[in-house]
């Protein structure tokens, strides 16, 4: 069984490298534009189980980056997510796909009560250099006795209103399923007209990226805060913006390539929700036990 590893091989440690080495040959190919086409020939012919880390990727496996390998058997992902995989091929072809959930959960929430904070607060407006002078733009907000709407009341969604509920705040939420929590569930329409901050917390398919349209968005009252940690194609990004510069959305924050510098509350700080020294940590050892998994045919955590 070869265990192809697309990433860079320092991120193991040793444990994780020996254990991973007693179950099959492991592969470390050059970190090239295509590492997947630089293997010996025999590796596209032998039993194949391929980790791969997307950023030292292109966030798009396709079809033909796996129709090379005859027998492969697993897709291993670092990642939570998995809709840059090819799902469909990997069904027709009998490739397992695995995941490695929950390891981010805290880091991910602590990001979106900074991004909360960072727009009550004015921070956006701080680092533009707007605020100079006690008005009406200076003029901060308190959370305390405030509603949290969640919608998408999974792991992370559940942490960001454990925290919400702590710091005073009434937590509403929305979900396809009802959970075993005494948060209040309520519908979209109500959440969205009710919740003074809206966190969306939702795994993305192709049901979920029709709830946040433009006419859904447009029902959110004026003095609510917009923030979220999924990606912003799945909701009303250009509208939401135009709402805050406009006066009639108190603020906007979503995770973005580059931090804006602008003269109204919309905070885009970079995609690094994740990215903290335990998370990391967590997410190599369950990484490590998933690739050994699938590698002896007892796959943990498939999706897909």
């Amino acid at each position: 069984m070869n265990l192809i590893i697309i990433d860079k091989i320092e991120r193991f440690n040793k444990e994780q490298l020996l254990r991973l080495k007693s179950v099959g040959n492991v592969v470390f190919p050059p970190l090239s534009q295509n590492p997947l086409s630089k293997l010996r020939p025999s590796t596209y012919i032998e039993d194949a189980v391929i980790a791969l880390n997307p950023d030292e990727w292109r966030w798009s496996l396709t079809a033909a980056d796996m129709q090379p390998f005859t027998t492969l058997t697993s897709i291993c992902l670092p990642t939570t997510s998995f809709e840059w995989v090819d799902t469909a091929y990997c069904k027709q072809n009998n490739i397992i796909i695995t995941n490695t959930p929950n390891y981010s959960t805290e880091a991910v929430a602590e990001y979106a009560i900074w991004m909360m904070f960072s727009l009550v607060r004015k921070l956006p407006l701080m680092l533009s250099g707007t605020i100079k002078n006690y008005n009406d733009l200076s003029l901060q907000t308190e959370v305390k006795g405030k509603v949290a709407g969640i919608i998408g009341l999974g792991h992370v969604g559940t942490r960001i209103a454990e925290f919400c509920d702590r710091l005073g705040m009434k937590v509403i939420y929305t979900s396809r399923t009802t959970k075993d929590t005494f948060f209040e569930k309520v519908s979209l329409d109500q959440l969205l007209k009710k919740a003074d901050f809206i966190f969306p917390c939702f795994a993305i398919d192709k049901e979920t990226t029709k709830l946040l349209t433009k006419k859904q968005c447009e029902t959110i009252n004026n003095t609510a805060y917009f923030i979220s940690i999924i990606s912003s194609t799945v909701f009303a990004t250009k509208y939401l913006e135009k709402r805050v510069r406009n006066g009639t959305l108190a603020g906007l924050a979503y995770e973005s390539p580059t931090l804006r510098r602008v003269k109204v509350n919309i905070f885009t700080p970079p995609s690094f929700a994740w990215y903290s020294k335990e998370a990391l940590t967590r997410c190599y050892d369950l990484w490590t036990n998933t690739i050994i998994a699938a590698a002896q045919g007892k796959a943990i955590n498939v999706v897909g």
